[in-house]
């Protein structure tokens, strides 16, 4: 229980996931603050604090963090999760992975304003 318990709305969020000619719906729970750190582990910034900040991108690592938000999140009507664990998920085509990746971002961008 929070003190801004009236604030958060803790019910799913419901989307259509469009692809390869077919629409079915998908269910999201609410990104946590702690999944959010957990996927900002092992970014990287740097700066000699003259010249812009530097970005060092692993993009193996990026994409395995997208799809981790995924892992974490997507979940069916019930509210149970579709995937167990990321080698799970990482067994699908990647073409739908990709698709749910692209709805993911949308859904927990929408819940940052």
């Amino acid at each position: 229980m929070s003190y801004f318990d009236d604030l958060i709305d803790a019910s799913l969020i419901q989307r259509e996931l469009s692809v390869r000619g077919k629409t079915v719906p998908t269910w999201w729970k609410p990104l946590t603050a702690g999944q959010r750190v957990e996927l900002l582990r092992g970014q990287v910034v740097r700066s000699d604090g003259e010249s812009a900040s530097v970005v060092e991108v692993d993009l193996a690592q990026s994409a395995e963090r997208s799809q981790r938000m995924v892992v974490m999140t997507l979940c069916t009507q019930d509210g149970q999760a579709v995937y167990r664990a990321l080698k799970d998920l990482q067994s699908d085509p990647s073409w739908l992975i990709d698709a749910l990746v692209d709805l993911a971002r949308k859904v927990h961008d929408e819940g940052n304003g």
